[in-house]
Parts: structure tokens; C-alpha cells; sequence
């Protein structure tokens, strides 16, 4: 074997493909924003929260039915008050987010563009 064909063989290749799977826990949520931190035990970490703006219910004023004897009748007077509704966090090191930064900003861009 010459030096040459030996030295292509040990080079590491130009692209590899990793296969994506899922966590048995993984699920999607459709959020409105995020808050971010440092996380208190490790540092070296970014964690982004992200949230669902909603409304939480407070209360709800009923009525004694007049027809049936132990059932009543919402009134229709219902207090809420809004909330946001954390839905996940993810735990980042710090020097992973410029490649996030990078995808983030290709979709924005490509959104821009479309």
C-alpha cells in the first residue's frame, strides 16, 4: 500500500451522519417565550425556561338550580387572572450556545427570506 492510500485511510472524514432519536419523554409544546439563567449547581451552564402565556382560573360563582334539588348553575361570573405557564427548560453549557445562536439565527433569516 503506498504512503499516500495509507494516509487517506487514517484521515478522519470530511462529514459524518449521527442518527437523531427521541427520549421516551420528549414532547412538544408551543410556547410564547423564554426566561434564562445560570443554573446554582453547575456554572458552566446556561438553562432557558420556556413559557405559555394563559389564563388561570381563580373561582367560579354558582347558583342553586331551582329545577333540581342539589345542583347548581355557573352564574357565568368566572375570575381569572393571566399566568405564564413554564412548559420546559433545557440545561445548555455555555460553550455550546454559539452554535445555537448560529441555527436560531439561520431560521430567522430564513423566515425573513421566505
Amino acid at each position: 500500500m503506498s504512503n499516500s492510500n495509507q494516509e487517506e485511510q487514517n484521515a478522519s472524514p470530511e462529514t459524518i451522519t449521527i442518527p437523531f432519536t427521541k427520549s421516551k419523554n420528549f414532547d412538544t409544546h408551543s410556547v410564547n417565550g423564554a426566561v434564562t439563567y445560570k443554573t446554582g449547581g453547575t456554572p458552566d451552564r446556561l438553562e432557558i425556561s420556556f413559557y405559555a402565556d394563559r389564563f388561570e382560573l381563580i373561582n367560579e360563582t354558582l347558583i342553586a338550580s331551582e329545577d333540581k334539588i342539589g345542583e347548581y348553575q355557573s352564574t357565568g361570573n368566572v375570575e381569572i387572572q393571566p399566568a405564564r405557564e413554564l412548559q420546559t427548560a433545557v440545561q445548555i453549557p455555555f460553550n455550546n450556545l454559539p452554535a445555537i445562536i448560529e441555527q436560531l439565527q439561520q431560521a430567522l433569516d430564513d423566515n425573513r427570506n421566505n
